[in-house]
């Protein structure tokens, strides 16, 4: 009798800690595929932003400026930008719950500066 209620126990704990690592889980998967898609659309932004910007014999002394303050865009305002860019630009499911007003994605050029020269601080407002 005293071991079937040890088992019964064990098994709840076991189902409590199986339903919190589910939970934890799938709130680290999504805002890992948001961050992966952050990714994909900042690159095709900053694409279309260095080329818009390299109009400049320097492009290398414009982004330089920016290298300790960077770029900072709202996630609804880069969207827009390479939709007006791309003539539709790409969309991507996994941004459907992130408030696009709110979410911010920082940019911060790095030498040698190129398009690909680059770091990102995200500051997501994902549900």
């Amino acid at each position: 009798m005293k071991n079937k209620k040890i088992m019964f126990l064990i098994a709840i704990i076991l189902f409590i800690i199986a339903g919190i690592l589910i939970l934890v889980n799938s709130k680290i998967g999504k805002e890992s595929l948001s961050r992966r898609d952050i990714r994909k659309i900042t690159k095709e932004f900053y694409s279309f932003y260095y080329d818009e910007n390299n109009t400049d014999d320097n492009v290398k002394n414009y982004l330089r400026k920016y290298i300790n303050t960077g770029l900072t865009i709202s996630l609804g305002d880069m969207e827009i930008y390479i939709e007006n860019k791309s003539n539709g630009g790409t969309t991507y499911s996994s941004l459907e719950k992130c408030d696009r007003a709110n979410s911010k994605i920082t940019i911060y050029p790095k030498s040698p500066f190129g398009k690909d020269d680059y770091e990102l601080k995200f500051d997501l407002v994902c549900y």
